[in-house]
């Protein structure tokens, strides 16, 4: 893009949406750091469950049972857990992609600063 033939108002327009996406960027990596812990959460609360359930279950039902169930349970945690990590390395690769851009959003606009101090 040749910033010589944007009007300083387009330039600024500009500046600010550079500003937005940042501010998006910014917004993304609270979101995932507040579903990995949510998920962290989840996951504990899950497996303390399943041990009140294993305790409960001791002397109900037969031992093989019981043990079939508790890891029928965890595998289904441990899918979710890992669709989750997908998820999760999925968005964090294209929040990567988004401040590798906004790097070099934000070096074009230094040189375009330096060049228009000059003039």
């Amino acid at each position: 893009m040749n910033y010589k033939e944007l009007t300083k108002a387009e330039l600024i327009k500009k500046l600010e949406e550079q500003k937005h996406l940042a501010s998006a960027v910014e917004a993304k990596d609270i979101e995932m750091s507040q579903l990995k812990n949510k998920k962290d959460e989840e996951l504990k609360k899950l497996r303390e469950n399943l041990q009140e359930l294993r305790k409960e279950l001791v002397g109900k039902i037969p031992k093989q049972q019981a043990e079939e169930m508790v890891n029928n349970a965890l595998k289904d945690a441990e899918k979710t857990v890992q669709i989750a990590n997908e998820f999760l390395a999925a968005n964090k690769n294209s929040l990567q992609l988004m401040n590798a851009a906004l790097k070099v959003i934000n070096h074009n606009d230094k040189l375009l600063n330096e060049k228009l101090d000059k003039n």
